[in-house]
């Protein structure tokens, strides 16, 4: 469904303490927190050959969308990939690196 969805696990009975992030992709395929900035997070989705930079802290929000599960907008698209992501992850102490594998094609 394109949702990430993350709870505050002091907190788990109360249903409404769910932080939801809509990144619109099928197929998401991965998550994962940066390191070394609380509150951000990046995703990857099979189908797309970008991976979309998240603040759940201070989100990017749509002001032409009238229903707030919709607001979320990605903070940065780090993209230009030839080919499709297979998979990513962050720098341990650089917040502006990114590593990234791709699948290659075979002629």
């Amino acid at each position: 469904d394109g949702l990430i969805k993350i709870w505050d696990i002091r907190m788990l009975d109360d249903i409404s303490n769910i932080h939801v992030v809509n990144t619109y992709s099928k197929g998401l395929s991965e998550v994962y927190w940066c390191p070394t900035r609380p509150g951000i997070l990046a995703s990857l989705s099979r189908e797309e050959s970008c991976i979309k930079i998240w603040d759940i802290r201070n989100p990017v929000v749509d002001i032409k969308k009238s229903d707030s599960s919709d607001y979320n907008l990605p903070l940065k698209k780090v993209y230009n990939f030839k080919e499709t992501v297979a998979s990513f992850s962050w720098h341990p102490k650089d917040e502006t690196k990114i590593i990234v594998l791709q699948n290659e094609r075979l002629q």
